[in-house]
C-alpha cells in the first residue's frame, strides 16, 4: 500500500498548519546567515505567520498533503501588472 501525495489549492482549516510549516522551515534553514536571535526575533514578530496568511488570502496557496498531514507549502507569485522594461504593442 502507498501513500498519496496529493497537491492542491489551501484551505482556511488548512492555514494553521501551512504557518507552522513555514515557521519550522525558516527555524531550520536561515539561522545559518540571519543567526539565532534573527531567526528568533523573525519568528516571535509574526510577520510569517501574516506573510502565509496574506498569501493564502489572495489564492496564491498550494499544499502538499501526505495522508491527512500537511507536508509541503508552495505559493504563486503575484502576476505582474508592469510591463517589462522597453516592451511596446506591436515591436
Amino acid at each position: 500500500m502507498s501513500t498519496q501525495h496529493v497537491v492542491r489549492p489551501a484551505v482556511v482549516e488548512d492555514l494553521p498548519a501551512l504557518q507552522q510549516l513555514a515557521r519550522r522551515t525558516i527555524d531550520a534553514s536561515y539561522r545559518s546567515f540571519l543567526g539565532d536571535e534573527g531567526v528568533d526575533q523573525f519568528i516571535g514578530s509574526g510577520v510569517s505567520d501574516d506573510h502565509i496568511a496574506t498569501q493564502f488570502h489572495e489564492g496564491r496557496v498550494h499544499c502538499m498533503q501526505v495522508g491527512s498531514e500537511v507536508v509541503g507549502l508552495m505559493s504563486r507569485p503575484r502576476r505582474s501588472t508592469k510591463r517589462a522594461a522597453g516592451w511596446r504593442r506591436g515591436a
